[in-house]
């Protein structure tokens, strides 16, 4: 496991260095990457949720699914709770704490994620990491905007029905009635789906490259945080489920998602509420960059 998942994340860097490079030569600008960026979440991630739920139906299947689901929204429970009581140790402001919170509760499920577990634990694995998406799109674009912004927005129905949460919805009714689509159709989602974990590495990579790392080793506060999202909280989550859980690769899809970077979307959101977005950033590159040793090492402990 620990070769299978730093061969990933190799291939993962591999991709990020050409969107380093294309960014710092001035081909792939913030413009391109917001285009970049809006395909892949309005159009390349929903085609890959819908391929990633086209597998054989089976009651052992479901009923391991329907478990992911629910665990996971215990595990982002778990997250908020950490990350509301670390904002106070910290003693934080109201600005920092709803982005510390932001960050324990939400892990790069599909930029980061898919690609690795994709890669590591092949479709069932990946059947599994869908389900958590869901419980993760229904709750970052509603909760996680309100956690970030503070007090005083409201939520809305329309935010919750993203693209990728209903691609989710369709493909679990897909999985459950065995329902595939017209060939030609389905030859060309799958098409698009494939673009999915290049195009996010370029994102990625172009991210990186506009971020100024002098100023990120300096605050030990995003040492603590990072430790907390890459390592404290998934080895905890690990051996409290593992005496629950005989399924390998369910619990090792929840072990690994647990232990992704901060969610990309959390220098987003910070950035359109108003808020420290400069904060955000930092957690979002550091916890990237060191996710690139903490994974492989993950993997290992929960082998």
């Amino acid at each position: 496991m620990f070769k299978t998942v730093s061969y990933s994340l190799i291939a993962l860097c591999i991709m990020m260095g050409f969107g380093f490079f294309f960014s710092k030569r001035k081909i792939l600008d913030d413009v391109m990457s917001s285009k970049i960026s809006y395909i892949l979440l309005n159009l390349s991630m929903p085609c890959m949720v819908i391929t990633a739920m086209q597998i054989d139906f089976s009651v052992e299947l479901l009923h391991d699914a329907l478990i992911c689901f629910g665990v996971f929204i215990g595990i982002q429970i778990f997250g908020a709770v950490c990350g509301i009581l670390l904002g106070k140790v910290m003693e934080q402001g109201s600005d920092d704490k709803g982005i510390t919170t932001f960050s324990l509760i939400f892990p790069n499920v599909m930029y980061i994620g898919f690609p690795v577990i994709k890669t590591a634990l092949g479709a069932t694995g990946f059947f599994y990491a869908n389900m958590c998406s869901t419980v993760f799109n229904l709750a970052c674009f509603s909760f996680g905007i309100k956690i970030i912004a503070g007090r005083g927005v409201k939520l809305k129905l329309s935010q919750m029905l993203s693209p990728a949460c209903i691609a989710s919805v369709v493909g679990f009714v897909f999985f459950i009635f065995g329902i595939r689509p017209w060939e030609p159709i389905n030859t060309a989602i799958s098409g698009i789906a494939a673009t999915t974990v290049p195009l996010s590495m370029l994102i990625i990579g172009s991210m990186l490259a506009n971020a100024d790392a002098k100023t990120f080793f300096a605050d030990i506060k995003l040492y603590i945080i990072s430790a907390l999202r890459l390592l404290i909280l998934p080895v905890i989550i690990y051996f409290a489920l593992r005496p629950f859980i005989a399924d390998k690769t369910l619990l090792l899809t929840l072990t690994l998602l647990s232990g992704m970077p901060v969610a990309t979307v959390c220098a987003i959101f910070a950035q359109n509420s108003g808020r420290n977005a400069l904060y955000a950033s930092k957690l979002v590159f550091l916890t990237t960059v060191l996710s690139i040793v903490t994974l492989p090492l993950l993997s290992v402990i929960a082998r």
